[in-house]
């Protein structure tokens, strides 16, 4: 087995869950699920042993243990040793070293944990992906990077609030925007009145958040996670090992086998995607203008590249019409 660390960035409702957990099932790792998310800042070991895909409507696998199993030994009164309030939201797409350092001694103990245990770290997230780069340049590894159909993708989320009442992966998008220092993400959180929030705890931000996306129409909300989408995927691409389509994943078994074999080399890992299956969804035709909102955004963000460079979604995208190989 190599001595290696294993990260896997996407965002939300891309299958990063299921992704991760097929690492998880190999007794040779030690599989972090979300170790940016909020929860592990504030919660009780018993809070966090009781999150699991059975404690709501999340369409996850299913697993053996809960989401947090790994980090329980290292739980304090509250919360994991080293977690500040700025990973999950306000360092999404930083670049600092020195504002940085915080998450890169948290990672390293997460990591060093597991190799006292004489298993690889593996690390499954959501909010990594913006932060890529450099986490790319502190910890070597492999770098996996998952991709899905961008309207499938918001549509996934969108979805869950409508059937299930759960909000959270649409105010995500929101949330980060009107956090985020960088230029291009100020234009669309302007263009979107989506304001800067700073409150003392991650939950009171993200209600604010909430409450702003509970008065946005389908258009404004698919533009903020199309804006944020790009951005990620802008950064995250050039520091990636691998690029997985996650919809290719679940329906092409050479593409399938192809991973797996990619995985295998660069990790020594033998994980399999045998079960992939990522459900689409049928999007009403009459939703929105997809073409228009893409090209919208796409020229906000653009505005600051020279016209020689590609645009941000069209380097992005190529990967999911096979001009990207293993």
């Amino acid at each position: 087995m190599k001595q290696t660390t294993v990260f896997i960035h996407s965002l939300w409702r891309a299958g990063s869950t299921y992704v991760w957990s097929r690492f998880r099932a190999l007794p040779e790792a030690c599989a972090y699920y979300e170790p940016f998310h909020e929860a592990l800042g504030t919660e009780t070991c018993q809070e966090l042993a009781s999150r699991s895909p059975d404690s709501w409507a999340s369409h996850h696998p299913r697993l053996g243990a809960g989401y947090f199993a790994e980090y329980l030994p290292l739980v304090g009164e509250r919360g994991v040793p080293g977690f500040q309030k700025s990973f999950p939201v306000d360092h999404f797409f930083a670049e600092n070293p020195d504002v940085l350092e915080p998450e890169r001694r948290y990672i390293a103990a997460l990591a060093g944990h597991a190799r006292r245990l004489g298993q690889v770290p593996v690390f499954g997230c959501c909010r990594t992906i913006g932060r890529a780069p450099w986490l790319r340049t502190r910890f070597r590894g492999m770098h996996i990077l998952l991709v899905r159909d961008s309207r499938q993708q918001w549509y996934s989320g969108y979805v869950r609030r409508r059937e299930a009442g759960q909000a959270y992966f649409e105010v995500m998008p929101y949330f980060i925007l009107g956090k985020a220092a960088l230029e291009p993400a100020r234009r669309v959180a302007r263009l979107l009145g989506i304001p800067m929030v700073d409150a003392t705890t991650v939950d009171a931000e993200y209600q604010r958040y909430a409450t702003m996306l509970e008065a946005a129409d389908p258009e404004q909300s698919y533009a903020a996670f199309y804006a944020v989408l790009s951005l990620s995927l802008d950064r995250a691409l050039p520091a990636a090992d691998l690029v997985v389509d996650i919809d290719r994943l679940s329906g092409d078994p050479i593409y399938r086998i192809g991973v797996e074999r990619a995985v295998r080399a660069k990790t020594g890992l033998s994980v399999s995607f045998g079960d992939a299956a990522v459900a689409r969804h049928d999007i009403p035709s009459d939703l929105m203008n997809f073409d228009a909102i893409e090209r919208s955004v796409s020229a906000l963000l653009c505005r600051d590249h020279p016209p020689w460079r590609p645009s941000i979604t069209d380097r992005a995208w190529r990967i999911l019409w096979g001009q990207r190989d293993l």
